[in-house]
């Protein structure tokens, strides 16, 4: 009796800590932007476009040099506090990457696979 409640107990712990594990590396994959050049306080979103200092033309530029494909989204984003241009393109592998472009200067801050993008084509299949 006693060996068969250290065994569940075991695998009781273990479970937690794969659990611990995904939702850890589940964080990771999270957009988490820590830095910008235009740091925002409190602005509505109408007043965003008023802040950039690159156009949409610009940051659509600086995407497309840093991932290769037809852009199927774009617009302004407060990102931690951060004014960014947050970019969908689709690339000929079919696959979609949401790139980070900093409104103020142009630089490519991340670039992050689109993953419920790929799940729902997976689902489509």
């Amino acid at each position: 009796m006693k060996r068969k409640f250290v065994t569940a107990t075991t695998a009781a712990a273990i479970i937690l800590s794969l659990a611990l594990v995904g939702t850890s590396l589940a964080k990771k994959d999270e957009k988490e932007i820590t830095g910008g050049s235009i740091k925002l306080a409190k602005h509505t979103e109408a007043q965003l476009p008023a802040l950039a200092q690159i156009s949409l033309s610009q940051a659509i530029q600086s995407a497309t040099g840093a991932i290769e494909g037809q852009v199927l989204q774009a617009g302004l984003e407060n990102e931690n506090v951060f004014l960014v241009y947050a970019i969908e393109v689709a690339s000929q592998d079919k696959t979609v990457t949401e790139v980070i472009v900093d409104a103020g200067n142009g630089k490519v801050l991340a670039t992050y696979l689109d993953k419920n993008d790929q799940e729902g084509e997976e689902e489509q299949d």
